[in-house]
């Protein structure tokens, strides 16, 4: 996969993930529980988890995305 290939997957994602996050706030889940489990839950699949060396930074986006979805639905 090329940088631009790399690129635009990174941005469908991320596209995904607040998708996902705003229609879970819209069902009424609990967006930070949500955020513990992804945080703890390391017994978990091991093909569902990011790469252990990717784990801080995609938690952090998850977070970054979390407060921003707060954020527009207020």
């Amino acid at each position: 996969m090329n940088q631009n290939q790399t690129t635009a997957a990174a941005g469908i994602y991320e596209h995904a993930l607040i998708a996902v996050l705003y229609a879970a706030q819209k069902e009424g889940v609990n967006l930070e529980a949500l955020l513990a489990h992804a945080r703890n839950d390391t017994a978990g699949h091991p093909g569902l988890r990011p790469n252990p060396k990717d784990l801080d930074s995609v938690l952090q986006a998850i977070e970054h995305t979390i407060n921003d979805v707060k954020l527009t639905t207020k």
